[in-house]
């Protein structure tokens, strides 16, 4: 067994309750939030004690891993708090809001002998990771285009999108960077980023950016093209395009159900799933099981905290591009 507690019973936090407790190799430990009200209703509801700090989460040797699911500017200082106390470490993503303290945090973390994922829950999702499976053992050959669309069903909160200004590019499409990176096999030398916004007053009162393209280019010549919204009226829109010297991939949308109806005055389908939770439900289990396998059995962490530091990489720098309407050239870190 892997006793983790959770840290954060916010939205996430509860999500990755859920799977705690019905994976049957975790002790859910227990749960700390700063906001105890909160921690003790999700603590009640899944039968499992509230821990009153961070300190006490640390220092009860009881717990074997923490899962971080709070607010992302916490993630740094937690993940090096957890590592002082020999933790297994799970970490929701963005891996932190700052590069230069995330880079403090992998230099401390450096020969860490515990496992520290992070949460990049895509790369678990069965229709995408049969996709990698695919392109790994050469099904359509060298890799030269990669095009992936990401549109949230509906945007988030006006006081979410003030919290994180042009996180379109920081809170959505780190994902689809950290997509990207996997598929490509490669590391992106450049970005080029374009972004509106376009949703109407009401929704997006402040202007933030709210639709976003992102162009990247590996020093091989890969290309790949991301495009996000944070509306789409027909669901959630989430599909992966994959060229190669050989034919073409592709991991499609899953709509409520496979039915299609034909009538005398049309063909109709299903809309698609309207919510991240259930596009991704398997995803969210698979991860929670790999980390659960690095931790037990020594299996090789999957997203580690290098690639966390590579996606808000990316981020930042496709953000950056989007305010000086021209390319930013990153390090390739192999070099």
């Amino acid at each position: 067994m892997l006793n983790i507690c959770l840290l954060g019973a916010g939205f996430i936090g509860k999500v990755h309750a859920e799977n705690l407790v019905g994976n049957p190799e975790v002790g859910f430990a227990g749960i700390f939030d700063p906001d105890q009200r909160v921690a003790a209703l999700l603590a009640e509801r899944h039968g499992v004690p509230t821990l009153e700090s961070v300190d006490a989460v640390m220092e009860d040797r009881r717990i074997d891993a923490v899962l971080i699911a709070t607010p992302a500017g916490t993630h740094p200082t937690l993940i090096r708090q957890a590592s002082e106390a020999g933790k297994a470490i799970f970490c929701e993503k963005p891996i932190g809001k700052d590069l230069v303290e995330v880079d403090a945090c992998l230099e401390a973390l450096e020969g860490y002998d515990r496992p520290v994922q992070i949460g990049f829950n895509r790369r678990f999702d069965p229709q995408h990771r049969a996709l990698y499976t695919a392109l790994q053992q050469g099904e359509i050959g060298a890799v030269e285009q990669l095009i992936i669309t990401s549109r949230d069903p509906h945007p988030p909160p006006v006081t979410y999108m003030r919290d994180t200004p042009g996180g379109v590019f920081y809170d959505t499409m780190c994902h689809d960077f950290d997509t990207a990176r996997w598929l490509l096999g490669e590391e992106p030398i450049e970005v080029y980023a374009v972004a509106s916004s376009l949703l109407e007053e009401d929704l997006n009162p402040d202007r933030d950016l709210d639709t976003a393209m992102a162009l990247l280019r590996t020093a091989s010549g890969k290309m790949c093209h991301i495009n996000v919204s944070r509306r789409s009226v027909y669901g959630h829109d989430q599909r992966i395009e994959v060229f190669g010297s050989k034919g073409m991939l592709q991991s499609q949308n899953i709509q409520r159900s496979r039915i299609r109806r034909y009538g005398s005055e049309e063909i109709s389908e299903e809309v698609l799933l309207d919510f991240f939770i259930d596009r991704y439900r398997e995803a969210y289990v698979q991860e929670l099981q790999s980390f659960v396998d690095a931790s037990l059995r020594r299996s090789p962490v999957e997203v580690t905290i290098f690639d966390g530091r590579q996606s808000l990489a990316l981020s930042l720098a496709a953000l950056d591009s989007s305010r000086r309407g021209q390319p930013v050239h990153l390090t390739d870190p192999s070099q």
